[in-house]
């Protein structure tokens, strides 16, 4: 399947290609979704904060059958989360052919959220919006927080995108969620 998508060579001895190289940057359980993403310039026009928000389809799972689903008024995110979701049918289709157990969707529940977060608004704003707990919103923006420094890193990602995921960590990690991560 990874010789499919284009992630290893179709050599005897397979080995990483440059889309491989940037899936061993990613972890995460939608890590080839999110390695799609970034080599199809899906997260490429998205502003950090817009960034940390459609990052957060990719690290987000509602609990049990319920939905959230809140207005997003960005045009921006609303394209880059139909883009992900193509990308991940491309990673589903593929899974689906080699007979492999199928990712989880995507899940866009707390996209407006994080972005509204990552854009300045307070935490009573965003935990209306997405009704959450205060200590599950924080655990989300943790996640979020985990993906954004892992595109920030990767050696494979154009500096530009790795500056834009940076601020959208750093505008993520304040406040509440910023005293989570201090071990005390």
């Amino acid at each position: 399947m990874l010789v499919d998508l284009g992630y290893l060579t179709a050599e005897t001895e397979p080995a990483p290609t440059p889309a491989g190289m940037l899936l061993t940057d990613i972890y995460t359980e939608l890590d080839l979704v999110t390695a799609e993403a970034m080599r199809t310039g899906v997260f490429d026009s998205l502003s950090s904060a817009e960034l940390a928000g459609v990052c957060a389809a990719l690290t987000y799972e509602t609990r049990g059958t319920e939905q959230r689903a809140t207005a997003i008024s960005s045009a921006a995110i609303r394209q880059a989360l139909l883009d992900l979701h193509r990308s991940w049918a491309r990673v589903t289709a593929a899974e689906h052919a080699h007979g492999i157990k199928l990712m989880r969707q995507i899940d866009p529940g707390l996209v407006t959220a994080i972005f509204r977060w990552a854009s300045g608004a307070s935490l009573v704003q965003v935990l209306q919006l997405c009704e959450l707990l205060p200590g599950d919103f924080v655990r989300w923006c943790r996640q979020t927080i985990d993906l954004l420094t892992h595109i920030g890193h990767s050696a494979s990602v154009d500096s530009t995108l790795r500056q834009r995921a940076l601020t959208a960590s750093s505008l993520i990690d304040r406040d509440i969620v910023a005293l989570s991560g201090v071990n005390g």
